[in-house]
């Protein structure tokens, strides 16, 4: 019987958090030791990321670095579900210290409305940002090479998205459902991507396929198929005209368009 307590509070702590930090304002930040004890990524209270939903509330700021026990350690990630369902969290600022965002570290935080992102951010997770219907506006920094697959998937709060010249993988679905769109622009740098012909949409330059659209997207005609989910709950897309070199139209492309009235499609498709 001993052993196996033992082995259940081992088994309850490795899940758990290594270390918590009150903030200079108050606020309490958990913490995971990373590379070797030497830095530290935020993660979540206890051993389930949904168990104390209200643990962050109201303004974040994380700092870039922390002392516990005498010694110093840089926070250098947001890690996976750190901050996932807490529905109390307004606004998030993340320091420059941090160069990676985990997979759904902020998924469903409903009352999110404002992130600042870390300028040396280089990616950011699958679902990271899924389901923040509030979220206003965020600047994609120039580090970032990856978005992952639903990364803001449903952030229908969002209204313009630049992405810049840095990045070189968008996963799937990264802004399907992004409803309240109207500007969409890729860096003239980038050589992955572009929104040719100010097109607002993003174009996956190798296939000539469109991933991403809005209701103010016109399909330039070098493009040649129309991505899965491309334009999912694109509330406000009126009208759209499918160019003759379009072959394909992927599953979902146009799903939830409810105010879609008109539609002209290739007789190459």
């Amino acid at each position: 019987m001993l052993f196996i307590t033992l082995m259940s509070i081992i088994s309850i702590n490795a899940l758990a958090h290594d270390i918590e930090v009150v903030n200079a304002d108050g606020k309490t930040i958990y913490y995971n030791y990373i590379n070797d004890g030497q830095e530290l990524e935020v993660t979540f209270l206890g051993s389930n990321c949904s168990y104390y939903s209200n643990r962050y509330y109201k303004n974040v700021v994380i700092p870039e670095e922390v002392t516990y026990m005498g010694q110093t350690r840089r926070v250098t990630a947001i890690g996976k579900d750190a901050f996932h369902v807490c529905s109390a969290v307004t606004s998030v600022t993340i320091p420059n210290s941090v160069t990676t965002i985990g997979d759904q570290a902020f998924a469903y935080c409903t009352q999110l409305t404002t992130v600042t992102l870390s300028n040396n951010l280089t990616s950011i997770g699958n679902e990271a940002f899924s389901g923040c219907g509030l979220l206003s506006a965020v600047t994609i920094g120039n580090s970032v090479t990856s978005i992952g697959v639903a990364a803001f998937w449903g952030c229908c709060g969002l209204t313009s998205l630049f992405i810049p010249n840095s990045v070189t993988s968008i996963g799937d679905n990264a802004f399907s459902g992004c409803s309240g769109l109207t500007s969409i622009n890729v860096d003239e740098g980038n050589t992955v991507y572009d929104s040719r012909n100010d097109c607002n949409a993003i174009i996956e330059k190798s296939s000539n396929t469109l991933i991403l659209g809005c209701k103010n997207t016109s399909i330039p005609n070098s493009v040649t198929s129309i991505g899965d989910n491309a334009f999912t709950n694109c509330l406000g897309l009126a009208s759209i005209i499918i160019p003759n070199n379009v072959a394909s139209i992927g599953v979902g492309a146009f799903k939830g368009c409810h105010g879609l009235m008109s539609a002209t499609i290739s007789n190459n498709v």
